[in-house]
């Protein structure tokens, strides 16, 4: 019985939403232990050894959390690159083929790919990180800021300017939510491909949006053009999606397509037997 697309929809946007759910909550965390570090190292003390044994403790802490998203990072491509394979043959009755397991996902080369970039997506979340509290520490040591302004505005107290972390867990959040898309759907592809690379002339697919004011025009546009529930017509498994900017792909987040229609994209891949 073919896969409810649906449930293929909705599960790996849950699953999207999920991880960047959880490095958000991480965030807050480190957020609230850096600040009580902060306190309990400054105390009253705001001389230059105070601020340097700061930046220090800073630093060390900042380090734990890059080690620790590297970890989560790990596991949300791990988790993403699983899914992507199960989507795809959820979709393709497959015959006497193994099941998954998790040396099969990192034997895919995409995903050993994305498991050597990581590190250049946690490092930019960490070094912004560091870059305001450096900010933050060089205005106490300058005597520009008195102790207690620092600590306040890397605690994030209101209406002292734009806070140390409301703007790196934001995108921080938007990283792991995009990067567990981007990883599902080109696992999903690379899938997708070898499953029906012996006889492509019994598939088709359409692209899936996700029904609300988010979606990009252009892939509204190209949902409602291949998908038989929106009124449109699959086109062959082996066919470029031809969107209407002038991208071509075979799926959604394929590489080839620019950077504005990858970004954030919430779309799938829908495979399906062809019905006639």
């Amino acid at each position: 019985m073919p896969a409810n697309p649906r449930r293929i929809i909705a599960a790996a946007n849950k699953l999207a939403d999920g991880q960047a759910k959880k490095v958000l909550s991480y965030l807050e965390r480190q957020h609230a232990e850096l600040t009580r570090l902060l306190v309990s190292e400054l105390g009253t003390k705001w001389d230059k050894i105070a601020w340097e044994r700061v930046r220090q403790a800073v630093y060390q802490k900042i380090a734990q959390i890059n080690a620790d998203l590297m970890r989560r990072s790990a596991d949300m491509i791990a988790a993403a690159g699983l899914k992507g394979q199960q989507a795809a043959r959820a979709q393709i009755e497959v015959v006497g083929r193994i099941g998954i397991s998790p040396e099969t996902i990192l034997s895919n080369p995409f995903i050993r790919t994305a498991m050597e970039q990581r590190a250049t997506l946690v490092t930019a979340i960490t070094e912004e990180i560091r870059a305001k509290i450096d900010a933050a520490i060089d205005r106490g040591l300058q005597g520009l800021d008195a102790g207690i302004q620092v600590i306040n505005q890397i605690a994030d107290i209101k209406g002292l300017g734009e806070s140390v972390f409301g703007t790196v867990k934001n995108r921080a959040e938007v990283i792991f939510r995009n990067e567990t898309s981007r990883v599902l759907n080109e696992t999903n592809i690379t899938e997708t491909k070898e499953l029906v690379e012996q006889n492509p002339e019994l598939y088709e697919k359409y692209w899936l949006g996700t029904n609300d004011d988010r979606i990009r025009e252009t892939h509204l546009e190209i949902w409602r053009k291949t998908d038989p529930a929106q009124g449109g017509t699959p086109i062959p498994v082996d066919d470029d999606f031809e969107l209407s900017d002038g991208d071509v792909a075979y799926g959604p987040h394929d590489p080839r397509l620019a950077p504005e229609n990858q970004i954030q994209c919430r779309c799938r891949l829908i495979v399906q037997q062809k019905t006639s």
